[in-house]
C-alpha cells in the first residue's frame, strides 16, 4: 500500500506494517514538485500557489499529502474547519486549478502537454513518461523525505501466518527469486519493519489534513 492508505490502514483497521519497499536503495523518497523544463518561474512550495497543478491521487503519499500538507503546517494554506468539507475549499482557493490523474505518469503527462504549471510526486516522476518526453519536465524543488510502500497484514493474522508470509517475501530478495519480485512489484527487495518504525512521523503530514480520513472514506 502507499504510505497515507497504510497509515490509515493501520489507525482504522488495526491493521499493521511489517515490511516496507526498498526501491534504488532506499526506504525513503522524495517528495518533488515538478515544471516544465523552460518554467524559471517556480523554485519553492508558496510558488505554487494560484498555479494550475496535478497531484497524482486524493490519498498520494508524495503526490498528494506531504505537498498539500506542507502548505497548509507552514501557513501558506489554512484549512477552515475540520471536515473533507473543509479541505476541499482550501484545495479550490489555494489553486488556480487542480487534478487528481489518479497516477504518476497521468501527473507527468498532464504537464508535458501544458494543462498545468506544477506536477507534484516522487523525485522519478520522468520516468514515467516516454523516453522522447522526459527531457521536456525538471524538479523544481523536493519537499521532503516519504516512506516507501509497505506490505500490510491483519492484526488478527495468526503470529505462525504471519512469519511465514514474511519469510516467504524475504526468499524474493535472493538472487533465486528476485526477478519474481520485480516483474510482479517492480521493488528492489522488501525489508520487514512495523508501523512505528516506518510510518509515525508520516503520520505529522497527516494531521495537518483535518478531514481527511473522511475524504478517504467518502463519509
Amino acid at each position: 500500500m502507499d504510505t497515507g492508505p497504510g497509515w490509515f490502514a493501520h489507525t482504522l483497521a488495526d491493521a499493521d506494517v511489517v515490511m516496507a519497499e526498498v526501491d534504488g536503495g532506499r526506504i525513503y523518497y522524495q517528495a518533488t514538485a515538478w515544471v516544465s523544463v523552460d518554467n524559471n518561474e517556480i523554485d519553492s512550495i508558496d510558488d505554487v500557489l494560484g498555479k494550475k497543478v496535478s497531484f497524482t491521487s486524493q490519498t498520494g503519499s508524495s503526490g498528494f499529502i506531504r505537498p498539500f500538507g506542507t502548505l497548509v503546517s507552514e501557513g501558506h494554506v489554512a484549512v477552515n474547519g475540520d471536515d473533507a468539507v473543509a479541505l476541499q475549499d482550501a484545495i479550490d482557493s489555494a489553486f488556480a486549478s487542480h487534478a487528481f490523474p489518479g497516477s504518476y505518469g497521468g501527473a507527468a503527462d498532464l504537464l508535458v502537454r501544458g494543462q498545468v504549471d506544477v506536477a507534484f510526486g516522487n523525485d522519478r516522476l520522468h520516468t514515467y513518461l516516454e523516453d522522447e518526453d522526459r527531457g521536456l519536465i525538471k524538479p523544481a524543488f523536493t519537499i521532503g523525505p516519504v516512506p516507501s510502500h509497505v506490505l500490510v497484514v491483519s492484526s488478527d493474522m495468526s503470529e505462525n501466518t504471519r512469519k511465514a508470509l514474511i519469510d516467504a517475501m524475504l526468499e524474493l530478495n535472493t538472487d533465486e527469486y528476485n526477478d519474481i519480485l520485480l516483474a510482479l512489484y517492480g521493488a528492489d527487495a522488501m525489508l520487514p519493519t512495523t508501523t512505528v518504525l516506518h510510518l509515525a512521523s508520516f503520520g505529522e503530514n497527516l494531521s495537518a489534513l483535518p478531514g481527511f480520513d473522511d475524504r478517504l472514506l467518502g463519509r
